[in-house]
């Protein structure tokens, strides 16, 4: 098997449903590497977690679709 990787990482934050109820699309977000360096982006879709049935994922991107890290 192959696998490749995407052009640009996707980044998700998983909540509970009870989160995620409060939480509307266009939100500012932003994500924190270790180094320190931030990233800007909006939260967008729902979608359920794989991992956990009382969970879901909150998708983060921008408002013009390009990558959140600047990739």
């Amino acid at each position: 098997m192959l696998f490749t990787l995407p052009a640009a990482p996707s980044f998700k934050i998983t909540v509970t449903k009870p989160q995620a109820a409060v939480i509307t699309s266009g939100l500012s977000a932003t994500i924190r590497t270790p180094e320190g360096t931030t990233w800007e982006g909006i939260t967008g879709g729902v979608i359920p977690s794989a991992e956990e049935s009382e969970a879901v994922n909150i998708l983060i991107g921008t408002a013009d679709g390009s990558p959140v890290c600047g990739a």
